[in-house]
């Protein structure tokens, strides 16, 4: 099991992944958008 310090460094990583899923999902949102307007 990992110790205490780790599993709180843990906690900030899922949160950052997170906000990069959300940013991954608006770019491809966004580009889906595009696509549709261009094609």
């Amino acid at each position: 099991m990992a110790m205490r310090e780790e599993d709180e460094e843990d906690v900030e990583d899922v949160e950052e992944e997170e906000e990069q899923e959300m940013a991954v999902t608006r770019i491809m949102t966004t580009t889906t958008t595009v696509m549709r307007v261009w094609w």
